[in-house]
């Protein structure tokens, strides 16, 4: 006799979530800017500032999605130094999908600054993992430690 299995319902934020970038309601200029970007994708660090709730990790999700990136997703309150060395040695491995590694962190305000300083010292040009995209998501700047090192694109 079979054990009969229960299958959890989707929640309906995650069975809804937009999935491409041309889907977004509104944010004509960044909807532009990724979909170039997604067209033809560089190892490179972005940052999404905006209120919550307009979409910035939506749009991260739909940017991995669409490249058919790995994800690493780090929420705001697990990005810790053991974190960030983590994905960083996970992303310089060949990604499954032959394309690139995406690692998004959600809250990059609210992380610890020895966290955004380990981050910072990775994004440079000499420790950066090979075929990687960052994106940072924040809702101000005021928490990040100021570095030229972002491709700062907001989410207006």
């Amino acid at each position: 006799m079979s054990t009969p299995s229960f299958a959890f319902p989707q929640p309906l934020a995650e069975k809804y979530r937009t999935r491409a970038i041309h889907d977004f309601v509104g944010l004509e200029k960044p909807k532009r800017i990724l979909g170039k970007f997604a067209a033809n994708p560089y190892p490179s660090a972005w940052l999404f500032v905006g209120s919550s709730g307009i979409g910035k990790t939506s749009m991260a999700l739909a940017l991995a999605e669409m490249l058919g990136a790995e994800l690493h997703h780090i929420p705001s309150q697990q990005c810790n130094v053991s974190a960030v060395e983590d994905v960083i040695r996970q992303c310089w491995y060949v990604p499954r999908s032959a394309g690139f590694h995406l690692v998004l962190v959600d809250e990059a305000d609210r992380m610890s600054n020895a966290a955004q300083l380990h981050f910072l010292s990775k994004l440079d040009a000499t420790a950066c993992p090979p075929q990687t995209i960052f994106v940072f998501t924040c809702n101000a700047t005021e928490g990040l430690e100021p570095n030229p090192l972002y491709s700062r694109r907001a989410i207006e």
